[in-house]
């Protein structure tokens, strides 16, 4: 199903979200189920194609980048069971009853097998404590061969023939297939791992004193190999957590908060050598949402306006990776949420309507800009009624969207 192409200006504005706390879901990255984020769009030469999901209670499944997740030429949804289709939406299967029940959260792709988190007890933005018993699952991508890996892993990355993954307060790592060889990378009583990331073969990650009030800024942040060993310190201060982010040309670059200044970002060697500041506000900032984008660090910067009922505001800024020439893009910063397809970036608006409005729930409209020119906009989609378009994704060329009917 085709969908004609209208042209519109829009003005959008993003609210910034708050500082979390020391118990925060930790910054991780992926390894697999890539296949989907990859593509790439020609502006003015992909068609819009609709999916449409049989039930109000279908979603999507993602992995562990938050993308949807794909394994074996399908891409996975609850609807209301287990099932897979084709990203064309052909094909469609519920998977066996073993395992239909399952959400595959961090779901991750890897060597024949899909690995998974069964259930996440209501923690999906914060860590869970220990002993909440989440457990490692994998199975075959048609569902079966279902085995159990591990247990208590809150969030897991597959690097190789590794493991690693985080349990309560600890980081720990196993070969796949080696169970019951469990490896500690970083334990102790009184601090926990706040944020960690993985980088070809070694962790990067930080710690925090436990103790909350003034000891959640006691922060550490380390480098270790995927075993733990060959531990070095990085970063050590009693007022600053550090957030490892990603690595980028053969540097660590990485966040830290101070309730004073807010985030500064900065980099460093891979071995800890030759530290600078990246993006150093003036004033109190909140950072957040960083990508590469040709050769430039994108972000978007917000801050609270006093002088305006303290309402948050947020700019979309670039700047060249040494720290030089920080320029704001634009103040438009709501397409900088959405996803880029190559030189295509696609998002989403919501629009809450009155609860009393008849035949709607909500209005959400589909938005594309070529990435040089994200103020120029084109309207893909627009929900009506009771029509819901909360997805979307690009697949051989054209954008698809998944609408679910509320009404039916």
């Amino acid at each position: 199903m085709r969908v004609k192409i209208i042209t519109v200006f829009v003005v959008l504005i993003m609210s910034a979200g708050i500082l979390m706390s020391c118990t925060s879901k930790p910054v991780i990255y992926s390894t697999g189920g890539h296949q989907l984020s990859e593509e790439n769009l020609k502006w003015g030469k992909f068609d819009v194609r609709l999916i449409e999901m049989s039930s109000i209670y279908s979603y999507m499944v993602y992995d562990a980048n938050g993308e949807f997740f794909m394994a074996d030429g399908y891409i996975y949804f609850i609807g209301p069971y287990l099932s897979r289709m084709r990203p064309d939406g052909t094909d469609r299967q519920v998977l066996p009853e073993e395992v239909n029940n399952f959400w595959l959260y961090d779901a991750t792709y890897s060597d024949g097998w899909i690995y998974f988190i069964d259930n996440r007890y209501m923690y999906i933005e914060t860590m869970p404590p220990p002993g909440t018993n989440e457990n490692l699952f994998r199975m075959r991508p048609d569902g079966t061969e279902l085995q159990k890996c591990a247990k208590n892993v809150a969030y897991f990355r597959i690097v190789d023939d590794w493991i690693v993954y985080q349990s309560g307060w600890s980081l720990l790592a196993v070969k796949i297939d080696e169970w019951s060889n469990i490896i500690t990378v970083s334990s102790a009583v009184s601090w926990n791992i706040s944020s960690w990331i993985i980088h070809e073969s070694h962790i990067y990650y930080s710690t925090q004193e436990t103790y909350g009030g003034a000891g959640q800024y006691n922060s550490k942040m380390y480098r270790a190999d995927l075993n733990g060993e060959n531990t070095v310190l990085l970063e050590d201060d009693i007022g600053t957590p550090f957030t490892p982010l990603f690595v980028h040309d053969e540097y660590l670059y990485y966040k830290t908060y101070n309730p004073n200044n807010g985030n500064i970002v900065y980099r460093m060697d891979l071995d800890g050598e030759n530290i600078n500041a990246v993006i150093n506000p003036e004033r109190y900032v909140l950072l957040d949402q960083m990508r590469f984008v040709d050769g430039w660090l994108h972000y978007v910067y917000s801050w609270i306006d006093k002088d305006n009922s303290y309402q948050t505001v947020s700019t979309i800024r670039k700047v060249l990776p040494d720290g030089t020439e920080d320029q704001e893009v634009s103040d438009w910063a709501e397409w900088f949420a959405g996803k880029m397809f190559g030189e295509v970036v696609v998002w989403i608006t919501y629009e809450w309507l009155p609860i009393n409005s008849p035949n709607k729930v909500t209005v959400q409209r589909i938005f594309a800009a070529r990435t040089d020119n994200p103020q120029n906009s084109t309207l893909l989609y627009n929900g009506e009624g009771w029509v819901s378009c909360q997805h979307f994704y690009a697949w051989n060329g054209d954008l698809y969207i998944i609408i679910n009917d509320w009404s039916s």
